[in-house]
């Protein structure tokens, strides 16, 4: 195949923290069928929380999703580094690309974690070990540019730590949201690549499983969590949030947890021409995820058998389809296809049929949405790999990202495949797919440069 030159390599949605950042006891609290006193050794509960993660005991797998929760954020940031090298420069990819750079997001355990339990904030600590660290010279080749996490509770409330607090008004709300963004130096409007570097703070997390809800049913606290959305738009710096049924919930139960999470909710809340936060920059993590993606492309089915090969669709409707709308309907809205598996069959070839449905740029296609820019959804997805969390799955970088091209690259050769895909002539190249994913999508996302 021919080589792939790419200006830049952007991966939207990893992470490095580590097992000190996360609240072992409330994970532990949560999780009832885990009793304390079951556990024998004290490092067994250190490493619960990362075990969690994936809600499954400890296999073989697993091993080294659970290492990479008990190494160093420098030796995770090398070994990363070391192996999306190899990626870029295994013969089977052929891709060269001017600057590697990755986006770890930082997540926000504090309220339903450690304040939860009357430990102390560890916010800052978690950004102050990161950046430091990764601004150490010559650690890794790989950009890395970090996502601060945003609990809205933390800015809304006279003291968050709290259920019943009083809310602020508008004007504490906007300078508690400032001086967070300023105290952490977060890098706002960048619209120059260049003036850029390691350990610079380019974005924010929203992760609303971890104890708050999207869209309230209180108006006041509604509203409060507005203002604090509106100041980020002011800022114009990218937002990812969670967005797959698959959470990480502190708190609160799991049906909570994608009650928080639900895309239906920032339709609704884009859509609130009284909130005017239809220019936010915001990635929708995870695309719905692979369950999401499959609901898109309706296979039918007789006695457990395929009665045909060709999806009878697009259903729409489900988690994945309000992305769509909001992909398609909004200007500054993306989606990445972190954690998604390469090699379900079914999720794959679903998500080549969604691309298909969509038509070429000078076609309206089947999602065509009325009164909408109606944006194509190859224009507006993102590469991520989730790193670490894909690692009981996978064995690095390269075998994750190894997947993700073959199953693009050539779909009918995954193994046992019944599901059909549209036909060559008329799916995106690999290299196209690439191209956009990886280069020129994340430029508007987190640089505005087209």
């Amino acid at each position: 195949m021919s080589r792939i030159d790419m200006e830049l390599f952007i991966d939207s949605h990893c992470h490095l923290f580590n097992i000190s950042d996360i609240p072992i006891l409330q994970t532990v609290i949560d999780k009832e069928k885990f009793v304390l006193e079951q556990v024998h050794h004290p490092l067994k509960a250190l490493l619960l929380p990362a075990v969690f993660f994936k809600r499954k005991f400890i296999k073989k797998q697993q091993y080294k999703f659970i290492s990479f929760f008990e190494s160093e954020i420098e030796t995770n940031a090398r070994n990363i580094d070391k192996s999306l090298n190899i990626t870029l420069s295994d013969e089977n990819h052929q891709i060269s690309a001017g600057k590697k750079i990755i986006t770890p997001l930082i997540m926000d355990f504090d309220r339903n974690g450690f304040v939860a339990n009357g430990n102390p904030e560890k916010i800052k600590s978690q950004v102050v070990k990161l950046v430091e660290t990764i601004k150490r010279e010559d650690i890794v080749s790989t950009i890395i540019l970090p996502f601060i996490a945003v609990d809205p509770r933390r800015f809304v409330y006279e003291d968050w730590s709290k259920e019943d607090s009083k809310l602020l008004g508008e004007g504490q709300i906007s300078t508690n949201i400032t001086n967070y963004i300023n105290d952490f130096s977060v890098k706002t409007a960048i619209n120059d690549i260049s003036a850029i570097e390691t350990g610079d703070i380019c974005g924010i997390k929203l992760y609303p499983s971890l104890g708050w809800d999207l869209f309230p049913s209180d108006e006041n606290i509604l509203k409060s969590y507005a203002i604090v959305l509106k100041k980020l738009v002011e800022f114009d710096v990218p937002i990812t949030v969670h967005c797959q049924k698959a959470s990480f919930e502190l708190g609160i139960d799991s049906d909570k947890g994608n009650e928080f999470t639900d895309p239906f909710k920032w339709n609704k809340l884009l859509a609130n021409t009284a909130l005017d936060l239809k220019n936010i920059r915001l990635n929708l993590a995870h695309f719905g995820g692979e369950e999401g993606v499959k609901k898109i492309a309706d296979f039918r089915y007789k006695n457990g058998e395929s009665e045909e090969k060709c999806p009878y669709g697009p259903r729409k409707k489900g988690w994945t389809y309000e992305i769509i709308k909001l992909i398609k309907n909004y200007d500054n809205t993306y989606a990445d296809l972190a954690a998604f598996d390469w090699c379900d069959k079914h999720a794959v070839a679903s998500l080549l049929w969604i691309l298909f449905w969509d038509g070429k740029q000078d076609e309206d296609g089947e999602f065509y949405q009325d009164n909408s820019p109606n944006h194509k959804i190859i224009n507006k997805l993102l590469w991520g790999t989730d790193i670490p969390m894909v690692l009981d799955a996978y064995r690095d970088y390269h075998d994750y990202f190894s997947s993700f091209f073959r199953a693009i690259d050539k779909p009918h050769q995954l193994e046992g495949n019944d599901y059909e895909v549209p036909a060559a002539n008329k799916r995106y190249k690999v290299s196209e797919i690439i191209n956009q994913l990886a280069c020129n999508n994340p430029k508007r996302f987190h640089f505005k440069e087209n």
